[in-house]
């Protein structure tokens, strides 16, 4: 089942969230390529930091993802996330 991954990052800014960018985009060359069964993914800002809404095949996908790329690249990045919320997706459209 697809689901919706919600992790706020905070505080930071546009700057931050640009350093992070660049160790996942890192993290995804070491690791062969881009993450399979990621369906989305966008970054905007939220309070005090920025929000990433990411949308996976499973949650078995996206907690790989996390262990071995994202967790690395927040620690590379100086930055410190909350725990992610996950929740089921029921739809999904692109044009």
């Amino acid at each position: 089942m697809a689901i919706v991954v919600r992790t706020l990052v905070e505080p930071a800014d546009r700057e931050a969230h640009d350093r992070l960018q660049g160790a996942v985009e890192a993290g995804i060359a070491h690791a062969g390529g881009p993450p399979d069964g990621l369906m989305l993914h966008l970054g905007h800002p939220s309070g005090r930091g920025f929000l990433i809404v990411d949308v996976w095949r499973s949650e078995d996908v996206f907690r790989s993802w996390w262990e071995k790329v994202m967790n690395p690249a927040l620690a590379e990045a100086g930055l410190t996330a909350g725990e992610p919320e996950i929740s089921p997706v029921w739809s999904l459209a692109r044009p």
